[in-house]
């Protein structure tokens, strides 16, 4: 699953020189997910947060199960996968969201190359695929009709190193 992820790591890294912006409105729905999400993790709700994530599987393993525990577990010192703070979401809540952009085809030609996430993102356009590249923080949400989920991030406790 590292090398899985370590792959997407340098692809995220990739952006389209011609990128996008979200409107007001796509940005306020995005910031008002991530509270949720941010209220949801420090409750320790489990089953909501679960509902949150889209649920897929790399080498066997479940990623949203993986993403949820490390929510719940809300370690600021983590700095592996899926890692997770209610410092370093502050600052993606307040300080990030307007830099999220639709999804550019390189990205997505490159993400489209692994499987679980091809399940996901053929059936989306990419103004439906939420992407932040911050440095080395990588934040992929699907905004579906049914509403926003996260599908991937790494590296967020690296906002509050």
């Amino acid at each position: 699953m590292k090398t899985i992820l370590t792959t997407l790591v340098i692809t995220l890294s990739i952006m389209s020189i011609n990128a996008q912006s979200f409107t007001k409105e796509k940005q306020q729905a995005i910031y008002s997910f991530l509270n949720e999400f941010k209220a949801s993790a420090n409750a320790k709700d489990r089953t909501q947060l679960l509902e949150m994530v889209e649920p897929y599987e790399i080498e066997g393993k479940k990623v949203n199960e993986f993403i949820v525990d490390k929510a719940i577990e809300a370690n600021q010192n983590s700095t592996k996968d899926f890692s997770y703070s209610d410092q370093a979401m502050k600052i993606l809540v307040d300080d990030l969201v307007e830099d999220f952009e639709p999804l550019s085809e390189k990205v997505r030609e490159i993400l489209n190359k692994n499987d679980e996430f091809h399940k996901i993102i053929h059936q989306l356009p990419n103004n439906k695929i939420a992407m932040l590249n911050h440095n080395k923080v990588h934040v992929i949400l699907t905004l579906n009709d049914s509403g926003i989920k996260l599908l991937f991030w790494e590296n967020l406790n690296d906002l509050i190193q």
